[in-house]
Order: structure tokens, then C-alpha cells, then sequence
């Protein structure tokens, strides 16, 4: 955290998060999870949000370079790969029987729910309606347990999922639209 506000350098900005979650993967495997749960989530919260900001990172990046859209998209699916797999590791930690918990403690609280919000920003990256209906489903968590179990400081994300809540179906429908047609026009 100490060099990364003095680089300027988007390249350089991502190899410093890469690095990061790099350096948290090896004490990850070795540390008992049943023992340490709040260490344990904290770490993962960490490299999720690490991936999070590399792919933003990169997005910014390939967004100035302006290039052809279908190469954009196949550069940032690993980043966006990267950064679905470790959000849902930090999030698998919350479930109950295989399903997001109806209400987490307060103290994990705004990290559940950044976290959910993050997994939905990153399957929103990609233009696919498989990726829009993934987002879709994130939001939905997000507003319901919102909704639930109201939180202070947590107003803007209420409004931001309520909106993606309405937009994306639209968009989601839009892309059906045109995946089916691409599919009858072959390849």
C-alpha cells in the first residue's frame, strides 16, 4: 500500500496488486481456515479486492488504447476470471448450505456486501447475457439483503442496485436479441 498512490503507471499499478495477491496465496494454503475465520476471510477479502482493482486497472488501460472491441473483451476476460474466482472464495465463507446467508454480522457486514458488488461489476465487464444475468443476480443479493437488514452507510448501494436492478434486464434482453441472431447468421 506504501508505493502504490506514488506510481503513476497503470502497468506497474497492476504487477503491484498481482503481486499482493501472489504474496497473500502462500500464507492462504498454509493457514487453518477453522481456526483463524476472520484472518482467513480478511486475507481472501484482500486478494479479491486486489484482482477487483487490476481489473479496472486494466480496463483503463485497453479503453486508451481504443482497439477493436471483440479483442478488448478477450483481454479482460482472465482479469475478470481472476476476479469472479476470488470474490466468490471470500463470499463461499458466508454461506449456509450452499446458499448466501440470510443476514451476516454486523462487523463483516460492509465487506460481504463491497464484495457482492465488486462480483457483480466484474461479470457486468464482459458483454455476454450469461456475464449480465450473473451481475443481475449479485445486485439482486445486494438489494434484498439491503432491503432485510438495513445499513447505516449503505444508502448509495441500495440506490445503485435498485437502478442495475431495472437496467439490466433491458440490456440482458437486448443482448439475447442479438446473440440469437448471430447464431441464425453463423459464423
Amino acid at each position: 500500500a506504501g508505493l502504490l498512490p506514488f506510481e503513476d503507471h497503470p502497468g506497474r499499478k497492476m504487477a503491484i496488486h498481482k503481486r499482493r495477491a501472489d504474496l497473500l496465496a502462500v500464507p492462504l494454503a498454509q493457514l487453518n481456515e477453522d481456526a483463524y475465520v476472520q484472518l482467513y476471510r480478511q486475507a481472501l477479502y484482500d486478494v479479491a479486492s486486489f484482482r477487483s482493482e487490476a481489473l479496472e486497472l486494466k480496463e483503463a488501460l485497453l479503453k486508451v488504447s481504443q482497439g477493436d472491441r471483440p479483442f478488448l473483451y478477450a483481454a479482460l476476460a482472465p482479469y475478470v476470471q481472476q476476479a469472479v474466482q476470488a470474490h466468490r472464495a471470500f463470499l463461499k465463507r458466508f454461506e449456509v448450505e450452499g446458499r448466501p446467508p440470510d443476514k451476516v454480522d454486523d462487523e463483516c457486514r460492509q465487506a460481504y456486501l463491497s464484495s457482492r458488488m465488486a462480483l457483480a461489476r466484474a461479470h457486468a465487464k464482459l458483454p455476454s447475457s450469461a456475464s449480465l444475468c450473473e451481475a443481475l443476480e449479485q445486485y439482486q443479493l445486494v438489494a434484498a439483503h439491503i432491503k432485510a437488514h438495513p445499513a447505516d452507510g449503505m444508502h448509495a448501494e441500495a440506490q445503485l442496485c435498485a437502478e442495475m436492478t431495472q437496467l439490466l434486464p433491458v440490456r440482458i434482453a437486448h443482448l439475447k436479441r442479438e446473440e440469437a441472431a448471430a447464431g441464425q447468421r453463423g459464423p
